[in-house]
């Protein structure tokens, strides 16, 4: 029996983060919910495209995540970025990354209207 989609990507994203299956929904968020932040972020995503075969055109990290946050200053140099005056990460769902699963297409439409923190 071939896994559906949605319990191939679960098992995925429990995998790249240590979470259990049965916490994964469509509705969790990736930076919000699990904590995917800095190299993580950057990892996970690295593997979920190569994994699942997504055109990554469209793509910008710096929209949904953020730095790993080791340094102790790294606060107070972060409210005094460049980009500190925009909005937080722009939540990447589940469901977000099954869209990309099945399209095979970062889902650009979906972030299109969004604003987002990072360098310009």
């Amino acid at each position: 029996m071939v896994a559906s989609p949605l319990s191939d990507l679960r098992a995925f994203i429990a995998e790249q983060t240590g979470t259990r299956p049965s916490r994964i929904s469509p509705e969790t968020r990736l930076v919000q919910d699990l904590g995917m932040d800095g190299d993580d972020a950057v990892e996970f995503f690295e593997a979920f495209f190569v994994r699942y075969g997504v055109d990554p055109a469209g793509f910008d990290l710096y929209q949904h995540a953020g730095p790993e946050g080791c340094l102790p200053l790294w606060p107070w140099f972060w409210t005094r970025a460049p980009w500190a005056d925009k909005p937080m990460a722009v939540p990447v769902s589940v469901a977000d990354l099954l869209e990309a699963v099945v399209t095979r297409r970062w889902p650009t439409h979906r972030f299109a209207n969004e604003q987002a923190r990072g360098p310009s």
